[in-house]
């Protein structure tokens, strides 16, 4: 080999070298740093407490008001779950928030729960414990939200569809649910078309932890402990959910 082809093949082995030199600095570490990083990644918890401001929401008869108790509720079990997971609250204090606005906050967050808390009321002061509701889509015209206030015929523009592809999440996450708070009262799981989840882009319930309307159920939510068991069981649930769905996938 002529002393001009050698220097041009130890020219292309030195750049050969130095390109895997550079590849191995700059490429690896930032793939290496990006697999930690998502490794690590926290989830991140919205939660809902509902009513607030001058609207009050169900109350007792001695006067336990639902947008009180339910803002207790919602803050213990973000103390629960800090750490864990990034939470946070659609509102923090006494103030009030439209229906649309608390799924616009979920999905601002890129939130991968969200858990609207509610308490219940009923003219039937008999019905009690706690249900867990997950979306489901009915024809326009057909959504209400406490069931007095009809949609308009318009059909509903893809935003509201959003809630429709985690279905099956969302009744998931409801059920991981309801094991861990059937022990504390009787609980049922309903598909209902609920506004405050028809937007939310990601597995969405909303949980009524009890009827302020039965003197049950309203001693029970006016009982720290109680309200500390409903905090642990609702914590367990979201956990077994995230362990479930790791599982699944």
């Amino acid at each position: 080999m002529s002393t001009s082809c050698r220097l041009s093949a130890l020219f292309h082995i030195n750049c050969a070298g130095m390109a895997l030199f550079l590849f191995v600095l700059v490429v690896l570490p930032h793939a290496e740093a990006k697999t930690v990083y998502w490794g690590r990644s926290k989830k991140t918890i919205v939660l809902d407490p509902g009513h607030g401001g001058t609207d009050a929401g169900a109350h007792s008869s001695d006067g336990t008001l639902e947008k009180k108790v339910v803002l207790d509720l919602s803050q213990q079990i973000a103390d629960r779950l800090t750490g864990t997971y990034r939470v946070n609250l659609t509102r923090s204090d006494d103030y009030q928030l439209d229906t649309d606005r608390r799924t616009d906050v979920a999905n601002n967050f890129g939130a991968d729960v969200f858990v609207s808390i509610h308490a219940a009321g009923s003219y039937v002061s008999a019905s009690k414990g706690i249900c867990i509701y997950y979306f489901e889509g009915v024809a326009p015209g057909e959504i209400n939200d406490s069931g007095s206030q009809k949609e308009s015929q318009v059909s509903l523009p893809v935003w509201d569809h959003l809630q429709l592809r985690h279905i099956h999440t969302s009744r998931m996450l409801a059920k991981n649910l309801k094991d861990r708070l059937a022990p504390l009262s009787q609980t049922t799981i309903t598909a209902a078309p609920l506004l405050v989840l028809r937007g939310a882009d990601m597995p969405a319930v909303l949980i009524e932890i009890g009827y302020l309307s039965n003197p049950e159920d309203a001693k029970a939510l006016r009982d720290p402990q109680y309200l500390k068991s409903l905090t642990v069981a609702i914590a367990n649930g979201i956990d077994a959910f995230f362990s479930d769905l790791r599982q699944a996938n």
